[in-house]
């Protein structure tokens, strides 16, 4: 029983002793810091440019045929390749002037 209460006290004095140098190691890690006012400087405010943004590579797309467009298969900045469907049109309108001459 001796035993146990010396191991406690052991305890105990050690953990009194490293808050001690915990407290003192975190006052040493103290950053210095420079304070200053905030206030107006002069210039300018606000600048305003207008600009164009171009593509390096863009096409012109157009059909043979006239009609409505029923699905759109890519989107703008999409890489395409050479045959590669952009595009779906219905020509049901084109189908039927054909049929009335």
């Amino acid at each position: 029983m001796q035993k146990l209460y010396v191991i406690l006290l052991i305890l105990l004095v050690w953990s009194c002793s490293t808050k001690e140098k915990k407290e003192q190691q975190a006052n040493e890690l103290v950053i210095p810091v420079t304070v200053r006012m905030v206030g107006e400087i002069d210039g300018p405010n606000m600048i305003s440019t207008s600009g164009t943004i171009e593509a390096v590579k863009s096409a012109n797309l157009s059909t043979r045929i006239m009609g409505h467009v029923d699905k759109i298969y890519v989107r703008m900045g999409d890489k395409v390749t050479k045959g590669q469907l952009l595009l779906s049109i219905n020509n049901t309108e084109l189908s039927a002037k054909l049929a009335q001459v």
